[in-house]
């Protein structure tokens, strides 16, 4: 059995495409490749670097049109890395808003706490503040 370190190629059809390669095109929000990578199918809930999902490596990068194709897919909105972040606790704390907007509206907890106890407040920069308090108590709507 392989590691999930190891680099894997992934091979539906004709289409085949590396794990590596999906990730880096979820970074950089290469719309197309992720599409092509979905068609070949990669597991949108393999942890990776950092113990990060793809969804979390798009929200820390503010790629939130991948991000929305990550969820059409079954992404796991509630994944938890290394330091039990999720990934609307990374959208956060770059200040993406339109991810978080994205995750909220797709059901991300937005009460949620990492490994030493911060909230999405902790984390966030000051705009975000009132669009998280807005979400919690039922008073934004997306």
């Amino acid at each position: 059995m392989l590691s999930r370190h190891i680099l894997c190629t992934i091979i539906a059809g004709s289409q085949e495409m590396d794990l590596d390669t999906f990730l880096t095109a979820v970074r950089e929000g290469d719309v197309q490749t992720v599409r092509r990578g979905l068609a070949a199918g990669v597991d949108v809930n393999d942890f990776r670097w950092f113990d990060w999902t793809p969804l979390h490596l798009a929200s820390e990068y503010g790629q939130t049109e991948v991000a929305k194709l990550l969820i059409q897919n079954e992404a796991n909105l509630e994944a938890r890395d290394m330091g039990q972040s999720t990934p609307l606790h990374k959208a956060a704390a770059e200040g993406h808003t339109g991810t978080c907007e994205l995750l909220i509206r797709s059901g991300a907890d937005v009460m949620v706490q990492d490994e030493v106890k911060h909230s999405l407040t902790w984390t966030s920069p000051h705009p975000f503040i009132k669009l998280l308090l807005g979400a919690a108590l039922g008073l934004v709507s997306f």
